[in-house]
């Protein structure tokens, strides 16, 4: 397991080498795209959320309430005995004499008062179905004595029950369930010190009308709730400081990832571009490695002027260019067929312009290598007046007949 993971890690290595992308550049680049997620994030949650809370904090509670209570008289007859029925009951039109109606009104709050006036009214709705709808004043505005007191009154019910049975005879429809509304309308005028309260009260009993049957609503009571309020605004010193920082975090986010993937992307260097060249050229004639093997004592070197001389070599003699990279730069070295030379060029990074060996001096070091040394020499011939048409040497050229082209080896 341990063996695959340092495979996998080589070929990670080595996929950033070859794209000339540094690894210590992808660390950054990871955490500010963290820190862009969350910064970004923390940013929605700002702007969706308000940086004042408002509370409405109740200074005044008050409370209207109403109720109404009926009594029911019968005209004298041979049906019922007494005089008066009892409410929550149906009733026949015919027996009736009277139904006297009393609202009764309270005011009731747990605030000084500075004024208060209350004015009332009382209305009576005929009809059904939005057929037909006529309104009646029972009793009309009134100023009342007072924050509770008590209105009575008596609606001509059998009235109106003609009214609507005529309403059928001249349409002639027939109204199912007419209905007959009481109701009572208060309009209070109250200051306080914490404000005025005039919120106007309204109830209605329902007096339904079936046939010749006459009944009354059992909702008889309503109340009103009310109060006066503030509002108290409280803020939120953590919405502007997470809404600062999360902006910070977005600019230096991405302040880091421009500027690491720019140098990620940095231009090749001097050696990278000549390896490069060469790689093109040689394709399956340059082969890396990892490490090079120690040189035999009596193997004679020959300096090349360039990688392109060495290049041209290689060419011509189809012998592979082994190269090393390290720190520094890159070491190439070409053999011939019996390993008794090798040529080599070294490609440093940041080198100042030193001084070239030319092609005389290569052939010099030939010279010298084929009288018995094994060092670079600082012979110079005289260049001659006709130079060979193939840059090949006489001890590179031959090759065994069983040796085949390296690039076409696969």
């Amino acid at each position: 397991m341990v063996q695959k993971g340092k495979q996998i890690t080589g070929k990670i290595d080595q996929f950033f080498t070859q794209k000339n992308i540094d690894m210590s550049v992808y660390l950054p680049v990871a955490l500010a795209v963290v820190l862009l997620l969350v910064s970004t994030a923390a940013l929605v949650v700002t702007l969706v959320t308000p940086a004042y809370e408002e509370d409405s904090l109740p200074q005044v509670q008050y409370s209207q309430q109403g109720s109404f209570n009926y009594r029911v008289y019968l005209q004298p007859n041979s049906l019922f005995p007494q005089t008066e029925l009892p409410p929550g009951q149906k009733y026949i039109l015919d027996y009736l004499d009277s139904i006297p109606f009393t609202f009764n009104y309270q005011f009731s709050t747990d605030a000084e008062l500075e004024a208060k006036t209350f004015t009332y009214r009382v209305l009576a709705r005929i009809g059904a179905q939005e057929l037909w709808k006529k309104e009646e004043v029972l009793i009309p505005t009134t100023t009342a004595e007072g924050d509770r007191f008590s209105v009575s009154f008596t609606p001509p019910l059998q009235d109106w029950a003609a009214l609507i049975k005529n309403f059928d005879q001249q349409t002639g429809t027939n109204i199912p369930s007419p209905q007959i509304r009481l109701t009572v309308l208060v309009q209070p005028q109250v200051t306080t010190g914490y404000g005025p309260i005039q919120d106007p009260f309204e109830q209605t009993l329902a007096i339904s009308l079936e046939g010749r049957v006459l009944s009354i609503s059992e909702e008889l009571s309503q109340i009103l709730p009310g109060e006066i309020t503030t509002t108290q605004i409280t803020a939120r010193p953590w919405v502007n400081g997470l809404r600062a920082a999360s902006i910070a975090g977005i600019l230096i986010s991405l302040a880091v990832i421009s500027l690491r993937v720019l140098s990620a992307h940095k231009r090749p260097s001097a050696v990278e571009q000549e390896l490069r060249t060469a790689q093109k050229r040689l394709k399956g004639l340059l082969v890396e490695t990892s490490s090079i093997e120690r040189f035999p004592a009596d193997q004679i070197v020959i300096h090349a002027v360039s990688l392109e001389e060495l290049v041209g070599l290689a060419e011509e003699t189809l012998h592979p260019i082994i190269f090393k990279r390290h720190a520094r730069g890159c070491d190439y070295w070409l053999f011939n067929s019996s390993g008794s030379f090798r040529f080599e060029y070294h490609s440093r990074a940041g080198q100042e312009e030193a001084e070239a060996f030319l092609p005389e001096d290569i052939e010099a070091e030939r010279l010298a290598a084929a009288a018995g040394s094994n060092h670079k020499t600082g012979l110079r011939t005289e260049q001659q007046p006709a130079a060979p048409e193939s840059k090949v040497y006489s001890f590179l050229a031959g090759r065994p007949a069983d040796e085949r082209d390296p690039r076409s080896m696969r």
